[in-house]
C-alpha cells in the first residue's frame, strides 16, 4: 500500500499533547477517518475508519522536545505581571515561581529577586505557551525597593532553574541563566 506522511499544525499538536493517555506511546495512537481525507488518483474516496474500528500506528516518536521560555515581559503597573512565552505548550499545574528570578543585568545579580512561590497565575489555559503571572505584593515591592532592577529593558533580565515547568511529555524547561 501507499503511505501518506501527515503534517500536524502546532496548535493541532499542542491539542494532541494535552490528552491523558492518547497518544502517549505506540499502544494508545490510533487513527480514524472520514471518507473525505483524501482521494486517490482517480478522485475515488478512502474508506472511512470509525473511531469504534481506528486503526493502531505502526510506528511512533515519543516527545523529545525540551521546552524553551523564549521570551518574558514584566509590567509593573497597578497590578504588576510577569508574562512568560514558552516554545511549545507547558502544563501550568507544574510552574515553580520561585525557580524564576528577576536580575539586573544578564550576569548583573547586584539587584535580583527570586520570585515567591506563592505567584499567582492569572492569565492562562491548563495548556498555553504563554502564562501570565500576578507578582505578589512582597515581590512588587521589593523590585520598587531595588531602585536599579527593572527600571529599564536594560535592567530586566530572568534567570530559571531547570524544572521550572514542564511540558505535557514531562520535561523539563531548560535553565537560562539569562534572558
Amino acid at each position: 500500500g501507499s503511505t501518506i506522511d501527515i503534517s500536524i499544525g502546532t496548535s493541532e499538536l499542542d491539542s494532541i499533547k494535552v490528552q491523558a493517555n492518547f497518544a502517549k506511546s505506540l499502544a494508545t495512537t490510533y487513527i480514524a477517518i472520514t471518507s473525505a481525507t483524501v482521494k486517490d488518483i482517480v478522485g475515488n474516496a478512502v474508506v472511512a475508519i470509525g473511531a469504534a474500528s481506528a486503526k493502531a500506528a505502526a510506528a511512533y516518536t515519543a516527545d523529545n522536545t525540551v521546552p524553551t521560555l523564549v521570551s518574558f515581559s514584566l509590567s509593573m503597573n497597578a497590578s504588576p505581571t510577569l508574562k512568560l512565552t514558552f516554545s511549545e505548550s507547558v502544563d501550568s499545574t507544574t510552574i515553580k515561581f520561585d525557580y524564576f528570578t528577576l536580575q539586573k543585568g544578564s550576569s548583573d545579580t547586584s539587584a535580583a529577586l527570586q520570585l515567591s512561590a506563592n505567584t499567582v497565575l492569572v492569565g492562562f489555559s491548563v495548556s498555553s505557551t504563554v502564562l501570565e503571572a500576578r507578582l505578589t505584593l512582597a515581590d512588587a515591592n521589593e523590585v520598587k525597593r531595588l531602585e536599579t532592577l527593572a527600571v529599564s529593558r536594560a535592567t530586566t533580565y530572568l534567570s530559571v532553574q531547570q524544572g521550572a515547568v514542564k511540558d505535557w511529555a514531562s520535561k523539563d524547561l531548560a535553565a537560562i541563566t539569562n534572558t
